[in-house]
């Protein structure tokens, strides 16, 4: 079975095509010495057996090789134990075979040394492993009063907030707060649902505060919009922080689509009436006079009793009772 690098060997086009016992040969013998040599690349010691029987099967041309037997074996030498080889060849099996060889004793040396540089228990032996310290919430107490005047070392005195118990850290304010809402409560307008399923609500006083801040919006009607939009849109929800900043936007957007010379101009005029043009507008020239008209009249006799007559004079007739038939002001 050939090694997995004997499955390739180089063949030098070049040389092959300049050499002159090559293209000498015959076709038979062409083939034969062109897969003696994959034969040879692939053999265990890079070399064919002497024999000729052996070399007939090997050449794929049995039944000609007494014949093609000298110009294929031109191209071989004699070696060890009876064997023959190419020598061109020969020498690049042993620069493959010494290759590969290179390459895997690399590797081998390689997972080695990765091998022995590893540490048998994991990866995790020499990190250390912290020690959780118990961390105790200080208890609430109650200052009791005394005569002594407070330090102003506040090296030596512990925070307010420990002291104390009380949270008195800065309150986030409320995004959709308003002027308006910080006073007494306001009703209920309307709610809008968040991500988190609770509801925001938006009082009067909210709505008051927005009118005036947007005055060319319907505030109450794009509130019932986006209560529409929330529903319709239960993955895009705002979040209870982010509710402030989507209500503002909506109602901007809105602001900016107001432009005060289109809300000036109706957006729709009826057509206004077409003037009707007046009959005596056009007053044709009378095409003949009286005596013409009555000899036309005798032509269309003689025409439509069928005598013949000249083109030009029947064009005439045509021309002269199609304006005859036609109302006044209208030709």
């Amino acid at each position: 079975m050939p090694e997995k690098w004997q499955s390739f060997y180089p063949h030098y086009i070049d040389s092959w095509n300049a050499s002159d016992r090559v293209r000498a040969m015959c076709d038979a013998a062409y083939r034969a010495y062109h897969t003696l040599m994959m034969k040879q690349f692939q053999s265990p010691d890079g070399m064919l057996p002497g024999d000729d029987a052996a070399l007939a099967e090997l050449s794929g041309k049995k039944r000609l090789w007494p014949k093609i037997r000298p110009e294929v074996m031109a191209h071989f030498e004699a070696g060890p134990s009876g064997k023959v080889y190419d020598p061109r060849l020969y020498r690049e099996w042993v620069r493959s075979r010494d290759l590969y060889s290179k390459k895997v004793s690399g590797g081998k040396q390689r997972w080695n040394r990765e091998e022995s540089s590893r540490s048998p228990q994991g990866v995790h032996e020499h990190i250390p492993v912290p020690i959780p310290i118990p961390v105790t919430k200080p208890k609430a107490t109650t200052l009791a009063p005394s005569d002594e005047k407070p330090s102003l070392d506040t090296a030596a005195s512990p925070p307010l907030s420990q002291a104390s118990g009380l949270d008195i850290r800065p309150q986030k304010p409320n995004a959709t707060a308003s002027p308006a809402a910080s006073g007494d409560a306001s009703p209920v307008f309307l709610s809008l649902p968040l991500n988190d399923g609770s509801l925001h609500a938006i009082t009067e006083a909210n709505v008051a505060h927005w009118s005036v801040l947007y005055p060319s919006v319907d505030v109450r009607q794009e509130i019932r919009k986006m209560a529409g939009w929330c529903e319709s849109n239960p993955r895009n929800r705002k979040t209870r922080g982010g509710i402030g900043r989507f209500i503002t936007g909506w109602l901007a957007r809105e602001q900016d689509k107001f432009h005060p010379s289109l809300a000036a101009a109706p957006r729709w005029e009826a057509p206004r009436p077409r003037t009707p043009v007046s009959e005596t507008r056009y007053e044709p020239r009378p095409l003949y006079d009286e005596n013409e008209n009555a000899i036309f009249r005798s032509m269309s006799a003689e025409l439509a009793a069928g005598k013949p007559f000249t083109p030009d004079l029947a064009r005439n007739i045509r021309q002269w009772e199609k304006w005859a038939q036609t109302p006044k002001g209208q030709a």
